[in-house]
């Protein structure tokens, strides 16, 4: 969907908000069956995210940087995404409730789609002028 419409930012962050009413709906159910139905929705939803941002920054990086940014940005994702568990051990450890750590949860993901939507100035709808951009040097 993304690769057609060239419109990867706005896909994955409507996806990404998708994902925080499934959070949601966890929160409220209780037949273990809708849970797993529940959980796989939200980890379809947020599958998009890494593939498009990789997309995303191909069209952003200098062509001869590409690889070092890619790096980088791979580095910082594991890195910083080793805080997510940490971060919900904590609201739980320290309220007594899961449905609390759900909640922050939910509003890191609604952060996370307000910081993909800045990158929307930097989306570039054709990706062979980069291709050629590339070639020519």
């Amino acid at each position: 969907m993304s690769d057609r419409t060239g419109k990867r930012v706005l896909i994955t962050t409507v996806f990404q908000l998708v994902a925080v009413l499934f959070i949601f709906l966890l929160i409220s159910a209780s037949d273990e069956s809708m849970i797993i139905v529940i959980l796989a929705a939200i980890f379809f939803c947020i599958s998009i995210l890494p593939p498009n941002c990789f997309t995303l920054l191909q069209g952003i990086a200098p062509c001869e940087l590409l690889g070092s940014a890619t790096g980088v940005m791979n580095g910082l994702a594991v890195g910083l995404g080793v805080f997510g568990p940490i971060i919900l051990g904590l609201v739980v450890a320290s309220t007594g409730s899961y449905d609390i750590g759900l909640y922050v949860m939910a509003g890191l993901q609604v952060v996370s789609a307000a910081i993909m939507m800045a990158f929307r100035k930097y989306e570039k709808v054709d990706k062979l002028v980069c291709d050629d951009a590339c070639e020519a040097k």
